[in-house]
């Protein structure tokens, strides 16, 4: 870690206080629920950052979520999420 990331993690102490700064360097991460999580997993937690390459918001806004993949597994068939899978040996 460098010393401005160190200094912004000093800074920054509470995940709102790093919310609120990525949403002011990162503005159109408000349009979307998985962009500041993305933003936020990049810039402060170091352990997964070191999977998770910069994706433009530009790209991301084009591709399907996961809360609109979690609502049509809720609405259209609730027995996918209780579906044994049988495993053959």
């Amino acid at each position: 870690m460098d010393q401005a990331e160190q200094r912004l993690l000093e800074r920054l102490k509470t995940v709102k206080d790093r919310v609120e700064y990525l949403l002011e360097v990162y503005p159109e991460s408000r349009n979307n629920d998985f962009y500041p999580w993305l933003l936020y997993v990049r810039t402060f937690d170091k352990n997964l950052s070191n999977y998770i390459k910069f994706i433009p918001y530009r790209l991301i806004k084009l591709k399907i979520f996961h809360e609109l993949i979690a609502k049509s597994l809720r609405e259209d068939d609730k027995s996918l999420y209780t579906k044994a899978v049988k495993i053959e040996e």
